[in-house]
Parts: structure tokens; C-alpha cells; sequence
């Protein structure tokens, strides 16, 4: 309850800082938004960015690739929906008012479980310009790239 009482308080304080008007949404009117029947996997909506952070309100239909941010470590919260986070090495159970904290350059990737879709607010340090989101390769990606693996001739 106090970590969400904190991010409660960031989003309605952070307006402030940068001459925007305060921002202010609870975790339930977050989480109650739905996705588009069609469209994306993967929805990001900007809430509130300053010099130091910025606020993203992230929705997801099934899962999201491996990949890592080399210049931001990134708070998940999430809102709505059930699955498996990787985070690095290590499987994590996501549940709604699962916080995670990813530092920069750690590989991490989300599967929602069957019939779901996910809603998280993600905080990232410094602000996310959309650009420093690095893919890992896949499994059989990294298997061809293996100078040791044998190949069919």
C-alpha cells in the first residue's frame, strides 16, 4: 500500500517540477482502460515526463520480446492482468501490484497468460525518448550464430 501511495504521489506531484498542470488518475481509472479491439501488441502512453523521469502507461495483449535498455533503469507496476516476467536469468509471477524494478541493461520480457491483456505503469530513469530499446536475440539466433554449432552440409 505505501509503494502505491508513493507512485500516487509522484503522479500528481511531478507536474510541478516542469510547469506542466498536475496530473492526477488512480491506479484503478489506469488499469480500467481497455485496449483497442484491433491494433497493436503493445500500447505506451506518455502521462507525465520531467528532466529527471517519465511516466508511461503501458498496455499489452500477449507478450513482449526479450530486449533490455542500456541507458534506463525502468519500475513496472502492474495494474490488470496475469503472467511471467524474465528478468535476466530469473522468472518472476507478475500479478496485478507486482512492482519490478529492471536496471539498465538487463534483458528482460513479459507473457501475459492465455485471454488476458495487461496494464502496468512504467517509470523510467531518465526520461524514455523511445529509442534506447536494444532486442535480444532469439534462441535460434543465437544458436546460428555459435561458431561451435555444427552445420548441415
Amino acid at each position: 500500500m505505501r509503494c502505491a501511495a508513493t507512485l500516487l504521489l509522484i503522479l500528481t506531484s511531478i507536474g510541478c517540477a516542469t510547469h506542466q498542470p498536475p496530473y492526477h488518475a488512480t491506479l484503478a481509472q489506469l488499469a480500467a482502460r481497455p485496449m483497442p479491439k484491433e491494433g497493436p501488441n503493445v500500447l505506451a502512453q506518455l502521462l507525465r515526463k520531467t528532466n529527471e523521469q517519465s511516466i508511461h502507461l503501458v498496455r499489452l495483449r500477449n507478450s513482449l520480446p526479450a530486449h533490455r535498455h542500456d541507458f534506463h533503469d525502468e519500475t513496472v507496476v502492474v495494474l490488470r492482468g496475469t503472467g511471467k516476467m524474465q528478468l535476466g536469468n530469473k522468472t518472476v509471477s507478475i500479478v496485478p501490484g507486482s512492482i519490478l524494478h529492471i536496471p539498465s541493461g538487463v534483458p528482460h520480457s513479459v507473457t501475459i497468460d492465455p485471454g488476458q491483456e495487461a496494464a502496468a505503469v512504467s517509470i523510467f530513469v531518465p526520461p524514455f525518448q523511445g529509442e534506447d530499446r536494444v532486442f535480444s536475440p532469439s534462441p535460434r539466433e543465437i544458436d546460428e550464430q555459435n561458431p561451435f554449432r555444427k552445420r548441415s552440409k
